[in-house]
């Protein structure tokens, strides 16, 4: 989530008013953003490269 969050913040659609808290800082951003993904899809989690377990 990082990279991704950083990148919203670059862009000016994300400001962080506190520790551990983000908004939008387009009105409504959130609700656009449910009607354009309706539906979360996560990927599924991979192991990067040649780490052992």
């Amino acid at each position: 989530m990082g990279p991704t969050r950083a990148e919203l913040i670059d862009m000016g659609l994300l400001y962080t008013p506190d520790h551990g808290y983000a908004a939008f800082t387009v009105p409504d951003f959130d609700e656009f953003m449910k009607r354009a993904v309706p539906e979360l899809v996560i990927p599924e989690v991979r192991r990067r490269g040649n780490q052992t377990a």
